[in-house]
């Protein structure tokens, strides 16, 4: 019967007979003497060790109960190595022991990097697994962030109480996919103490050099304990001064670099979508979107080939913030080679020269106006009153409302061919030449010369239509497709003889313009009246008008009140008052000159 005992192994607590006990020992002795040459991190190799055999361990050992045999014991060092073959040569990290389970130990599994992280160690421990660079994870979790509505910030909280630190060497070279055996346990720990050294003596070195300096500077100036001391108290002050303002600065600049790549990730993402939804609304032919006109192209270039062009001419520079926000986070991140740039750059002239020849030609087309005048007599222009009115197809322009003004869009006319339809009507009133009553459409176009800007005006379709009293004014024009985006717009231009009345309607309100009338009565408020033409222009025949009598022999003050405008007279004064929302202004007249307040 063999005598049990209770140990401690990396943290873990076992039963185990004495002769797998003394074993295990002899084990970890021969270790240890083969560390002996090279006693450099010694101790931690050993502590590694014994916590990878205590994970080992606990896995075949399933009751707490259970001892640990001999048998166990050799199952383990044929798994973690025999020390010998490790004492030659310092290079030769290569264990034939483990062969057998080399599948098994060089598993990955998924740790968080605390060694290389910005937050949690999330990406580059996924970037581990996956054996990829970890600077395309990070990218992908910003993406996410941004074009998943926040979601990867959330992916990234959850894996980040999920996943453990890598913190032992075993853990870490499990992470990488390194079988946890003695030889790589060793070169794990050789390497960090190798980093850690070289920074502990380039430290040494410059705390050296600047004792010397201070020591030499002291001895020169001949200064005393005392003073010296005080000395380095101020050095000191300062040294931990600079440190702290150094953080301060650096908490900035990754503020900064955060605030770069968020704002070049939105501008980039929108950008894309946004191009392609025009272009996609284009490609499938709809006739507008929002209620705009910039789906509308007449030039050389498709909707897809001037995308593309803004697309690499904003979305370089766009990728080249991002990446200058990842290098302020990280000065050590390479993301674009040099060949990338080059080609970066190729791309952007191109797309630059592309914009400015498409610039210029679009330039060009519009050089010059041309206008195209056509007269129209009206026959049977009533003896009474001529009620005029504008009105639209609802077909074309989706509504019937006249108070949106410059409405331009692509619609499909009655034979479903592709028209340019606006809403660009300027309509105005003027005094007959004769005794007869006539229409002028003033029809005006841009183009490449006067020739071709005229015939471009000729192309404007615009009809109106005399019935009864009534004169119906096209509250629109269309034109070819192609004849789009010159900048064009018709006026219109009414005829009438002296004494003719007109009234007119609700819907001319927002179409009027420079309506010559008497009294200057501002052309909105001119539908839902009647006017005479007159040789001083219309004349307003039911407008209200402002009318007091002021008695000669009591002064009596008259008040006059209507539309938020309010009159007083006397015999010596005039005030108006105008009220509108709040607002408040006064004009009064009297012996001492006009005052306007």
């Amino acid at each position: 019967m063999n005598k049990t005992i209770n140990i401690n192994l990396g943290g873990i607590f076992f039963h185990i007979d004495e002769e797998a006990y003394q074993k295990m020992k002899r084990y970890l002795d021969a270790i240890r003497r083969s560390l002996s040459d090279d006693p450099q991190g010694r101790d931690e190799i050993i502590a590694d060790i014994e916590l990878r055999i205590g994970e080992l361990l606990s896995e075949r050992v399933k009751d707490v109960r259970q001892v640990v045999n001999e048998s166990d014991i050799d199952e383990i060092i044929a798994v973690m190595g025999q020390p010998e073959d490790y004492m030659i040569d310092e290079e030769l990290f290569t264990d034939d022991s483990g062969k057998n389970y080399s599948s098994k130990s060089s598993k990955k599994k998924l740790f968080r990097d605390g060694d290389d992280k910005f937050f949690g160690g999330v990406a580059s421990g996924i970037a581990h697994y996956f054996n990829v660079d970890v600077i395309w994870i990070r990218i992908a979790f910003l993406v996410t962030v941004f074009a998943g509505f926040g979601s990867g910030l959330i992916a990234y909280i959850v894996l980040w109480i999920l996943l453990p630190e890598a913190t032992t060497t075993a853990e870490k070279l499990q992470m990488e996919g390194e079988p946890v055996n003695i030889s790589n346990i060793e070169k794990k720990i050789k390497e960090e103490f190798g980093g850690v050294s070289e920074m502990v003596r380039n430290a040494a070195h410059d705390v050296t050099d600047a004792v010397k300096d201070v020591s030499q500077s002291f001895k020169k100036k001949g200064l005393s304990k005392a003073q010296i001391r005080s000395r380095n108290g101020i050095q000191d002050f300062t040294n931990t001064l600079v440190k702290i303002i150094s953080s301060l600065f650096m908490v900035l600049g990754k503020f900064i670099g955060v605030i770069v790549i968020i704002i070049s990730v939105i501008a980039l993402v929108a950008l894309v979508i946004s191009l392609f939804t025009a272009s996609t609304v284009d490609f499938m032919g709809a006739t507008s979107l929002f209620g705009g006109e910039f789906l509308v192209n007449d030039t050389e270039f498709s909707v897809w080939l001037i995308s593309l062009i803004i697309i690499i001419l904003v979305g370089i520079p766009l990728v080249m913030f991002f990446v200058l926000g990842l290098f302020i986070l990280s000065n050590k991140t390479k993301i674009l080679s040099k060949t990338t740039k080059l080609i970066f750059l190729s791309l952007w002239i191109i797309a630059l020269f592309g914009a400015i020849y498409l610039g210029v030609s679009q330039g060009i087309k519009y050089a010059n106006e041309g206008t195209s005048i056509e007269k129209n007599d009206i026959y049977s222009l009533p003896s009474d009153t001529l009620t005029i009115k504008m009105i639209d197809d609802e077909l074309l322009s989706g509504s019937t409302n006249f108070t949106q003004r410059f409405s331009t869009k692509k619609v499909l006319d009655t034979n479903d061919q592709i028209k340019y339809y606006s809403n660009n009507v300027h309509v105005d009133v003027k005094l007959s030449d004769s005794a007869e009553a006539y229409i002028k459409l003033y029809k005006k176009a841009n183009g490449k010369t006067h020739l071709l800007a005229r015939e471009n005006a000729k192309k404007l379709e615009y009809n109106y239509n005399v019935s009864g009293t009534n004169l119906a004014l096209n509250s629109y024009f269309i034109t070819d497709y192609k004849n789009s985006f010159r900048n064009k717009n018709i006026r219109v231009t009414l005829y009438v003889p002296k004494n003719q009345v007109l009234y007119f309607d609700e819907s001319t309100r927002v179409f009027l313009r420079q309506v010559k009338t008497v009294g200057n009565i501002y052309n909105r408020d001119m539908p839902e009246h009647y006017f005479k033409m007159t040789d001083a222009g219309l004349e307003c025949l039911d407008c209200p008008v402002l009318k007091a009598e002021i008695s000669e022999e009591t002064k009596e003050e008259k008040k006059i009140e209507k539309d938020g405008v309010d009159v007083s007279i006397t015999k010596d004064s005039l005030k108006i008052e105008f009220k509108d929302d709040g607002e408040k202004a006064e004009i009064k007249l009297d012996k001492n000159g006009v005052k306007i307040r």
